[in-house]
């Protein structure tokens, strides 16, 4: 909120559980009371704990479920009639996960590839008021994530990506900022990978080496 306000902007929060329609409703309320409508949703919700897909629960699944698809659906629901009224954006952040497969993590898997299809499907939907992309990062660099892995582990994630660096914060950011802005103005329904190349890799060691 900090950093919103030292570079110009208005910021504010609202308390409440993002996995419940009625927390999504207050948070479009409370928008459109102060600015008078919402122009871009960027649904950045997530969550998971890795397991065998053999050992997670229904309860766990659920609650993966419910943290990572449940949100975008309930925010993109409570943004749409201001929306298809005036038109805007939405953002979706989904993963690689989503995409490719995602060993122990099939429930955090199967939740980002919905989350794309749902974008794909509204960009039809909701067209040509609406424009509806997502964001697909794999392995991003945070505080968080470096309490998951040790130094070796990422020196060897390194090594992997044709980039030869991990992702950052901002590589995602960037993206999500193209797609919300009217460069991005003829862009919708498309997932963009963000991983240095990495799901592309394995077509290094198949093919023969080109000169």
């Amino acid at each position: 909120m900090r950093a919103i306000h030292e570079a110009g902007g208005q910021g504010f929060h609202v308390a409440g559980d993002a996995r419940e329609a009625s927390t999504a409703k207050a948070v479009v309320e409370a928008v459109s009371a102060r600015f008078g409508g919402v122009d871009v949703l960027v649904n950045n919700v997530g969550g998971m704990f890795p397991s065998a897909a053999t050992r997670i629960t229904p309860g766990g699944w659920s609650a993966v479920m419910r943290a990572n698809f449940d949100t975008a659906v309930n925010f993109a629901q409570a943004v749409a009639p201001g929306m298809l009224a005036r038109g805007g954006v939405i953002v979706n952040v989904a993963s690689v996960a989503g995409i490719t497969a995602s060993p122990a993590a099939a429930h955090y898997g199967a939740a980002k590839a919905a989350i794309i299809n749902l974008t794909q499907t509204l960009a039809l939907e909701w067209a040509p008021r609406v424009r509806v992309n997502c964001v697909a990062p794999d392995f991003i660099r945070t505080e968080g994530t470096d309490h998951l892995m040790s130094a070796a582990d990422r020196r060897r994630m390194r090594s992997l990506i044709p980039l030869r660096r991990l992702g950052r914060p901002l590589d995602v950011a960037n993206v999500v900022a193209f797609l919300a802005s009217d460069m991005a103005s003829f862009v919708t329904g498309q997932a963009i990978i963000i991983d240095g190349g990495a799901l592309h890799r394995s077509r290094l060691e198949f093919m023969p080496n080109v000169p």
